[in-house]
């Protein structure tokens, strides 16, 4: 099981590009039809790491991508995750 401690925090630094600490494995949790989710560490704790697909990537605007992200990191803080 991973610990999602803190992931609204680690969801925010995404905003302005990847932690430098951070570790992404190739271990696929789960995917989604914009996303993929996979196993990650950072500063030593294990996360979930949720990043756009390839298809959206080449299809999907950036400025829609960045909406749907700032929606997901919200509801995210409303769950106090």
């Amino acid at each position: 099981h991973l610990k999602l401690q803190k992931w609204a925090n680690v969801a925010m630094s995404l905003e302005v590009g990847l932690p430098t600490a951070l570790c992404l494995r190739d271990e696929i949790l789960g995917e989604g039809g914009w996303s993929i989710v996979r196993k990650g560490d950072v500063s030593g704790c294990q996360v979930a790491v949720k990043t756009f697909n390839n298809q959206v990537l080449k299809d999907v605007e950036q400025s829609v991508r960045q909406d749907r992200f700032l929606r997901e990191v919200n509801a995210l803080k409303t769950l106090g995750a």
